[in-house]
């Protein structure tokens, strides 16, 4: 993903939030707008390599991380617009 896809997908997370967002210990992921719906709110956003990202709350981070592993190059935490590269993600 290039630095042009990154930004974009943070301009789009910013705006609608991340394409899925998980809410439960199963991987089940709704659109952002149920999952405020439903209250939840993501403390994480992984960003995978075509742009699609994922989000989850601090206790469903790791089985949203674990769904797509190997394929994110980021993630961003709650209230930063900065993403990190995945290589820097402490992974378990």
């Amino acid at each position: 993903m290039s630095a042009l896809d990154v930004a974009a997908a943070v301009r789009t997370i910013k705006v609608h939030g991340p394409s899925r967002v998980v809410i439960n210990d199963e991987g089940e992921a709704v659109r952002s707008v149920r999952a405020r719906r439903l209250g939840i709110v993501p403390e994480v956003i992984f960003i995978r390599s075509d742009g699609w990202s994922l989000g989850a709350t601090e206790e469903l981070e790791a089985v949203a991380f674990d769904l797509w592993a190997g394929r994110w190059v980021g993630f961003m935490r709650r209230g930063s617009d900065t993403v990190t590269p995945i290589a820097d993600y402490p992974v378990p």
